[in-house]
């Protein structure tokens, strides 16, 4: 708008006298070290660490950390959950025995446990 209007009409629209205006113009800004020192961690850690993460890196306050972000307009990648797809269930075998142990001749029912596990391998 300064490119269009003149500075005196523009302060004056808004309510600002013209002492203030220059006075902030040259002011550092405070916040200079702490938006490098943000977004140094920030880009050291390719946008994985949010506000809670860079706060307790620099040991700062998390919410000087979130406001400096929001200025900067850096936001954490956020991952994203792992879609589940069910697996076919295998067919369980008939129950022959029914719960009757006891055997009429040696060697005639052969009750055991299957057990697995699973290793770098496969099942065991």
């Amino acid at each position: 708008m300064r490119a269009k209007h003149p500075l005196k009409y523009l302060l004056h629209s808004a309510g600002i006298p013209k002492s203030s205006f220059h006075y902030h113009i040259g002011k550092a800004d405070p916040d200079a070290a702490a938006k490098t020192a943000v977004g140094e961690v920030y880009r050291r850690h390719k946008g994985r660490y949010g506000h809670r993460r860079i706060a307790a890196v620099l040991s700062w306050n998390k919410k000087k950390v979130r406001r400096i972000m929001g200025l900067l307009g850096l936001k954490a990648k956020v991952r994203s959950k792992k879609t589940y797809r069910p697996q076919a269930v295998g067919e369980a075998s008939d129950n022959i025995l029914n719960r009757e142990f006891t055997a009429g001749k040696p060697a005639d029912k052969w009750p055991t446990d299957v057990t697995e596990f699973k290793c770098t391998d496969g099942k065991l």
